[in-house]
């Protein structure tokens, strides 16, 4: 399962590659929150995220690079949990993304510091001029586990 989904991953990029060797360009912030669920949200609460993203691609396809710190609120020691602090994670990820009319659509090859995980995240955004309001969502492979509603805005040309 695991294979497939880097495979899957790897593909998708290689196909946008192509894309944007003649593209627009876009780069600024991005906050966000985060709501736990697993096991993550059994000793934490709703987090946040703060960070930069910046987009490379055409109308069709884009390559998207964003860099994230990710706070959340101990809430409860659970026993057995590994959990026992506040947690601040450092996100850092890489992936492909493509367009459906306003929305776009894609997914992106993440690691996250503190948990020490690499995850893929699919995402979905819709663009209302330059800015991007989107969800996420980070435990397809690993057991931190989140769901993050997110917005961006891209200075430049995108």
């Amino acid at each position: 399962m695991r294979r497939s989904l880097l495979m899957a991953a790897l593909a998708t990029t290689v196909v946008a590659v192509p894309a944007i060797a003649q593209s627009k360009t876009g780069f600024g912030p991005v906050v966000g929150v985060n709501v736990t669920t697993g096991s993550l949200g059994d000793s934490y609460g709703v987090g946040w995220f703060v960070g930069g993203q910046f987009v490379k691609g055409t109308g069709f396809g884009s390559m998207i690079f964003e860099v994230t710190y990710n706070g959340f609120s101990f809430d409860d020691q659970i026993e057995g949990s590994d959990y026992s602090d506040d947690l601040n994670v450092w996100g850092f990820g890489l992936g492909p993304r493509f367009r459906l009319g306003p929305f776009h659509v894609g997914a992106l090859a993440a690691y996250y510091t503190e948990v020490d995980e690499f995850d893929i995240l699919p995402i979905a955004t819709i663009k209302v001029w330059k800015l991007d309001l989107g969800v996420r969502y980070k435990g397809l492979l690993d057991s931190a586990e989140w769901f993050g509603i997110s917005g961006a805005f891209h200075f430049g040309d995108w």
